[in-house]
């Protein structure tokens, strides 16, 4: 009977180390894929688009890790003090930026479209989906505050970006200067939205395990859990107005996650639904009104 026992016990020790071996395997790759730069996809609109990169000077930044980071920065000389600052999506940089930049400036803003960390110029191993891009974007707003005192600047973000600039929204210390933000298709949570990535390739997989060793990969390599990058958590702390676009075909971001910000945001709001929009792809589906939603948005906020 011990000898039956010592085998079983045995077995269950070998399926213990094989399963927990599997479990890290696997969430290290999901992690290495989707946060590792030069891992994870290469946005395919890189390159498509060059009026920022024709019309606009480098600037640079140190982050509070030491990271050089990089921005195009897009003068217009009759803006006045109006300031955008433009976050990228997954995968993209600020290039990728180039026609929102295109049209914010029309409007009579300066805009500067920064290469998020460990994308583009700047330095950065890790890709932090908008939770460690906030503490960024706050020392980009300082330094236009520094330039001139009197700023009045706008936060716009798409996909991540879109998660970004409401991350930002939510910081404590964010600087007076920031008047609104604008979130096109920002996902709700980290963790709900990987696991919708990986059912569009494996539809039915749960949750656990993959997502949830791949949360835990994360906490260990780079300090934070997916269940903490939540950007319900992060509206409900903003105080800053806050136009919330989606396309009601996406399925990349899941529509649904609008409303999820939307009634938990405790800031001024407005929201704007374009119908038949895939993901990101909003501006482009109804610009007409996409952009005069933004402008009247915008010009309540900012002395246009």
């Amino acid at each position: 009977m011990k000898r039956i026992f010592r085998k079983l016990l045995k077995i269950y020790c070998i399926l213990l180390v094989i399963g927990t071996v599997c479990f890290f395997t696997v969430g290290n790759f999901v992690y290495t894929y989707a946060l590792v730069r030069d891992s994870a996809p290469v946005s395919t609109e890189k390159g498509k688009q060059n009026w920022l990169e024709r019309n606009s000077e480098g600037r640079y930044i140190i982050s509070d890790d030491g990271l050089s980071l990089h921005g195009y920065f897009a003068k217009n000389p009759d803006a006045g003090h109006n300031y955008a600052i433009v976050c990228h999506g997954y995968s993209g940089d600020g290039v990728t930026m180039s026609s929102y930049a295109k049209r914010l400036y029309d409007m009579g803003i300066s805009v500067l479209c920064p290469d998020a960390r460990a994308s583009g110029k700047s330095e950065g191993n890790v890709i932090g989906m908008g939770y460690i891009e906030k503490r960024d974007i706050i020392l980009w707003i300082k330094e236009i505050e520094r330039s001139d005192p009197d700023a009045a600047v706008l936060l716009f973000g798409v996909s991540m970006g879109g998660a970004t600039v409401l991350f930002t929204g939510g910081e404590k210390d964010l600087p007076s200067c920031v008047k609104a933000i604008v979130s096109d298709c920002a996902y709700s949570n980290v963790y709900k939205q990987i696991g919708n990535v990986i059912r569009l390739y494996i539809p039915f997989m749960p949750d656990f395990p993959v997502v949830y060793s791949a949360s835990l990969v994360c906490k260990i390599r780079a300090g934070f859990s997916f269940q903490q990058v939540s950007c319900v958590k992060a509206v409900k702390s903003s105080v800053t107005p806050t136009l919330f676009i989606h396309g009601s075909e996406d399925t990349y971001v899941p529509f649904y996650m609008l409303d999820k910000l939307y009634k938990s945001a405790a800031c001024p709001k407005e929201k704007l639904v374009v119908e038949g929009a895939a993901h990101a792809r909003s501006a482009k589906k109804n610009p007409e009104l996409y952009w005069g939603t933004v402008e009247k948005f915008v010009s309540k906020h900012i002395n246009l």
